[in-house]
């Protein structure tokens, strides 16, 4: 089996206020173990800044993210699921779906995209997920896709 995403570093809201209370609250788990520096997350705000949010993948999912120098200590991935969307522009998709990557290079994390690319192209997973109350339940479903 391959662990995209371990149990403790998934996160089940109902609702946050904004696409930066998204990310902050999904990065918690990777800040608290030590995988990422709080200026990862600054480099998110920053590069989102720039160049908009360049991590909304499809409708429900986005992948925030910064480069390998922004502050990555470890490779990991979080996660984190709102029941109701949040959008990170007024044009964009509805997120329910919250992955936040931190890859030490850009080489070592291809596997773990390439995982969850197959989890991302199946409708009835992404619904599945959405749909876990607990995160035992969360984790199965993306670690056993």
């Amino acid at each position: 089996m391959f662990e995209i995403v371990k149990a403790k570093h998934i996160q089940i809201l109902d609702r946050v206020d904004s696409w930066e209370s998204a990310v902050k609250l999904a990065a918690e788990p990777l800040l608290k173990g030590d995988y990422i520096e709080p200026r990862y997350v600054d480099a998110i705000f920053e590069n989102t800044k720039k160049m908009g949010p360049y991590y909304v993948l499809a409708h429900n999912i986005a992948m925030p993210h910064a480069g390998v120098d922004d502050g990555v200590l470890k490779q990991q991935v979080s996660l984190l699921i709102l029941k109701e969307p949040i959008k990170f522009s007024e044009d964009g998709f509805e997120v329910r779906l919250v992955f936040l990557l931190a890859a030490t290079d850009n080489h070592s994390h291809l596997e773990t995209l390439r995982h969850l690319a197959n989890v991302f192209s199946d409708d009835a997973m992404i619904d599945a997920i959405i749909a876990s109350d607990d995160v035992q339940t969360a984790a199965s479903l993306l670690n056993n896709h």
